[in-house]
């Protein structure tokens, strides 16, 4: 298994190709790195010896090889010709190669360990392997392992947590066996080497020379550059940044290229750049096709970076697309660079006053005094600032609105505004227009001028109207109108939206709407019915009265993605029985209100995957509705003494917040239900006397936290107290009860106290701020 790996090929799509084959072929995100074959490796002979000679040194405790660099530096490749090298075979009994990955599982890494060394020795792997669990797949490992001096390679680690999830199924023995990992992160190398006194080896990239030879060897087949493309090879290497990856991958294109149409050669060159900037879809560098929307398309084109490793995901949401994002410096210099080559982009801030005349593309950062905007801007399509925050640089964006009439996208989240500037209504070309976090509290009734617009975002503003010219805006996609406000614990009316009007089912392009308040009497709930492209909706402030006009509306959104509803007060009833048909393609569901009963319709929602109930005040168990749902968010608003979780129910479950469920006494866990939770948050549940029954067998989950939960109950779980639950949460990673005081959440760790000893309720305790008790 661990040898077939090598035979796969990414699927490298000529200029002007479909992407969607290079996304469907990126699946295996590792297979990019097996573009390098061993013909085409350049400057590898020194650090193979060197990794070749750290293995089968005359040391017999067992030692871990850490091998990092960026994604595409070559580490797989490197790794891989150490691994099959005869001398590495000759010195060890077993060998196998293990893909890790950022989104392993611990016993489908031990089960894919276990069969390999199985195979190798030619003997079946022991019956029931596929539903052991990961303690006997570690016994099972370690015994195996004993009586044999092992290579072991684990590629692609992500965490110092993945390594320790391993590591214990790994006999050390004084045998001289060796441990191979790769990884991008330098902490995850130095952890695993560090402890057993092993070596970590850094990727650099290649240098000049090396990356031509490389480059000639995939674009020419090895023969030497002809001298008329000399110039722009060199230009178009430079772009690869000595990532062997990147080299093969731009090799591979070019060497199917007329090498007589020197335009040819120049298009990709100049297609290179734009390709690792933002694909704004505002600015139309992304465009509808195949029926799918803008939005769709530009999804494609980011995951597509991702799996070419370009973006590196750092933060991700429910659905597991990607929330937050970084790029490696070396690209992000790459791309500056290119831009202002190009005049693609420029920044301006209070130690670079100047930018190009042609630039269309400008970012204004921090303080700008009073600079004077002497330069032409009239070629500007996009505007953004960032704490940008002093009145006085007021004047400066003023100046650049007001000679800026071509721009599309502008973006002042954050300005220190009061009133929308009149200058932006006369910019008839602009697609998006972010007022996020500014002090604006009316838009004028000249935003009806704005009739490209398609994007207005109105977040933490003190908007709580919009004037009936909105209307005009026919082209609008998504109007976001609410804010938040901080507390501890969020009260029932914490993010106001805005008051809707009669009319608003005319806007039949948009595909988010949020937040607007249910107006007794205008005809807006029939209304939103008709907004057929709807993905995203809130409404708030319904009475039980609305329920069959609501329900009706809801169940012609055919394409919608996330439904919130909230009724108008904590007491009144939501009425959502009148479903007949809910929207096939729902994945979060969000709840407030009192519901009498649990909607029927909820259990034929298949592509759930978020589910919130808040005030709900349910008396009847919830759990047997929602069992065989494949949610990964689940948060309960319940009345009742008891929830039980049957007996190998909630397979996909990974998070789970129990809140102020001011009657529950116990919580059961059935035999092998929630079996992947990772994240338990249990808060205000005065009554509950013990952790929930079987918590003990939930050995993926890696987070317990107690929000404001009475002493006597955190007590049970206090090791230094002797605690009579402490060994039922001694194999959760984090396990920590905390406190509203003063202003900010007082955190202790369990886990702390344990190890450390403390048994002074002061100690073992942060400080922090924020929504830190959702999930």
């Amino acid at each position: 298994m661990g040898h077939q790996r090598y035979r796969y090929k990414l699927y490298v799509p000529e200029q002007g190709s479909n992407s969607n084959h290079a996304y469907d072929a990126a699946n295996d995100r590792r297979g990019d790195a097996l573009l390098l074959e061993e013909a085409e490796l350049v400057g590898i002979e020194n650090p193979t010896q060197q990794l070749i000679g750290w293995l089968v040194e005359d040391d017999p405790r067992l030692k871990v090889v850490s091998v990092v660099g960026m994604g595409g530096s070559g580490k797989t490749t490197l790794v891989k010709k150490v691994y099959e090298d005869a001398t590495v075979k000759k010195n060890f009994n077993s060998l196998a190669w293990i893909t890790v990955s950022k989104s392993f599982k611990v016993e489908e890494v031990l089960k894919d360990m276990i069969q390999q060394l199985y195979d190798e020795v030619k003997q079946p792997a022991p019956e029931g392997l596929n539903t052991m669990s990961s303690n006997r797949l570690k016994t099972i490992a370690k015994v195996f392992l004993q009586s044999r001096t092992y290579v072991l390679v684990f590629d692609d680690v992500w965490s110092i947590q993945a390594w320790e999830a391993i590591r214990y199924a790994l006999p050390d023995v004084n045998d001289g066996s060796r441990v191979i990992l790769t990884t991008r992160l330098l902490d995850v190398a130095s952890f695993c080497s560090i402890e057993t006194n092993g070596y970590v080896y850094e990727v650099k990239p290649l240098s000049t020379e090396e990356s031509w030879i490389l480059f000639c060897q995939k674009a020419f087949h090895g023969f030497s550059c002809p001298s008329h493309l000399e110039s722009i090879s060199r230009n178009i290497l430079k772009k690869c940044g000595g990532l062997p990856l990147a080299i093969v991958a731009v090799g591979g294109v070019l060497a199917t290229k007329n090498r007589n149409n020197i335009r040819e050669w120049g298009m990709l060159n100049h297609s290179l750049g734009p390709e690792l900037d933002s694909n704004d879809k505002f600015e139309r560098f992304v465009k509808q096709k195949d029926r799918r929307t803008v939005e769709d398309v530009a999804d494609c084109y980011l995951n597509e970076l991702i799996n070419r490793s370009l973006i590196h995901p750092v933060q991700y949401s429910d659905d597991s697309s990607m929330k937050l994002g970084r790029i490696h410096d070396l690209y992000h210099e790459l791309i500056l660079s290119e831009s202002r080559d190009d005049n693609f982009t420029a920044t301006v801030d209070e130690h670079n006053r100047l930018w190009p005349e042609k630039t269309r593309r400008l970012s204004m950062h921090g303080m700008l005094g009073n600079l004077q905007v002497k330069r032409s801007v009239t070629k500007l399509r996009s505007l953004l600032t960032f704490g940008v925050a002093e009145p006085q640089s007021l004047s400066c964006i003023s100046q650049v609105l007001g000679r800026s009439r071509m721009l599309r996208v502008l973006d002042l989240r954050g300005a220190p505004l009061k009133m929308i500037p009149e200058t932006v209504f006369q910019l008839f070309h602009l697609r998006y227009l972010s007022l996020r976090n500014t002090n604006v509290k009316v838009p004028l009734r000249s935003i009806g001028r704005l009739k490209q617009l398609e994007i207005l975002d109105l977040k933490q503003t003190h908007v709580t109207e919009l004037p009936v010219e909105i209307l005009k805006l026919e082209n609008l996609r998504h109007l976001l109108v609410y804010s938040h406000v901080s507390y501890s614990y969020l009260p029932y009316n914490c993010s106001p939206g805005f008051k809707a009007f009669r009319g608003i089912g005319a806007l039949r392009a948009l595909q988010k709407l949020v937040y607007i308040e249910a107006t007794p009497g205008s005809g807006i709930l029939r209304e939103v019915g008709m907004l057929g492209e709807l993905r995203r909706l809130c409404i708030l402030k319904l009475r039980k009265e609305d329920g069959r006009t609501v329900c009706s509306s809801i169940q012609k959104l055919r394409k919608l993605e996330s439904l919130n509803l909230k009724s108008v007060e904590e007491h009144e009833i939501l009425d959502l029985s009148y479903m007949a048909s809910p929207p096939p393609l729902l994945q979060r569901l969000y709840l407030t209100g009192h519901i009498v009963k649990l909607p029927a319709w909820i259990q034929d929602l298949n592509s759930l995957v978020k589910i919130y109930f808040r005030w709900t005040r349910l008396s009847e168990d919830p759990l047997k509705y929602l069992q065989d749902l494949p949610n990964l968010e689940f948060l309960v608003g319940y009345t009742g003494r008891e929830l039980y979780f049957e007996q190998g129910k909630f397979q996909r479950l990974k998070l789970l917040n129990f809140d102020m469920l001011e009657g529950l006494r116990q919580v059961t866990i059935g035999e092998g239900a929630v079996p992947h939770l990772e994240k338990l948050v249990i808060q205000r549940c005065a009554l509950l006397e013990t952790v929930p029954t079987g918590i003990e067998c939930l050995l993926n989950l890696k987070v317990l936290e107690f929000f404001d939960m009475p002493d006597e109950f955190i007590m049970t779980l206090r090791p230094d107290k002797l605690g009579a639950d402490a060994w039922k949460v001694s194999h959760i990673r984090e396990v920590f009860y905390t406190y509203w005081r003063d202003g900010c959440w007082m955190v202790h760790s369990l886990k702390e106290k344990e190890n450390n000893h403390i048994s002074d309720p002061s100690g073992a305790v942060t400080r922090t701020y924020g929504r830190r008790n959702s999930l």
